[in-house]
């Protein structure tokens, strides 16, 4: 039997050499997504993320280095900037698709980062200018990056909300059509549903 694990222990070692180590997520999020409604029509979109506790701690050590517990004055312009800079090439990880058309996202507005407990949390807006009927325009949402270097996960709870009247709901599907990194991770997406 202790022979038989060690076959297999082997194998299994020799098919990951085969995977380049880039594969592997080195930073994860846990993300929320807010669907903004006015007058029936989505303006936009607030998401929320919730970095991992390795990561969090480099963001605390370069942005909070006097460990004050909050991001604020030049350390909170100066994340700010790096975050804007890091994230317009990859438009936010956030893939809103208004008509089959991909909405480019060059800024997060509304941005803020707060320190919660040992993890560092971002929000902002996606605004959707102009607002789009999901009734007459078909609307997904996506959360991810391409590279899978970071991991974007809808949170386990609650991960999807909806702010104002409208008579769409939400459903969450994987996203079989977009796969990620060789096909072996697929995205989880959005769907707007409405009557």
């Amino acid at each position: 039997m202790r022979r038989i694990r060690l076959l297999l222990l082997s194998a299994l070692l020799a098919c990951a050499a085969f995977v380049p180590a880039r594969a592997h997520p080195h930073i994860w999020i846990d993300a929320v997504a807010t669907l903004v409604f006015a007058e029936s029509k989505l303006t936009g979109v607030r998401i929320q993320w919730t970095f991992d506790e390795l990561f969090s701690s480099a963001l605390r050590d370069q942005f909070d280095p006097n460990k004050t517990g909050k991001f604020d004055g030049q350390a909170l312009a100066n994340l700010k900037a790096d975050a804007t800079n890091g994230l317009k090439e990859f438009n936010w990880f956030t893939h809103l698709t208004i008509g089959g058309k991909k909405l480019v996202v060059a800024e997060g507005k509304d941005f803020s980062a707060t320190i919660e407990g040992d993890r560092v949390v971002y929000r902002f807006t996606v605004p959707v200018v102009p607002s789009v009927n999901p009734a007459a325009t078909p609307v997904t949402l996506s959360l991810y990056d391409q590279s899978f270097y970071i991991d974007v996960a809808l949170a386990k709870e609650n991960p999807v909300r909806i702010e104002g009247a409208t008579p769409c709901k939400t459903a969450i599907v994987t996203d079989k059509g977009n796969p990620l990194y060789y096909g072996m991770f697929f995205p989880q997406r959005i769907d707007l549903v409405c009557k």
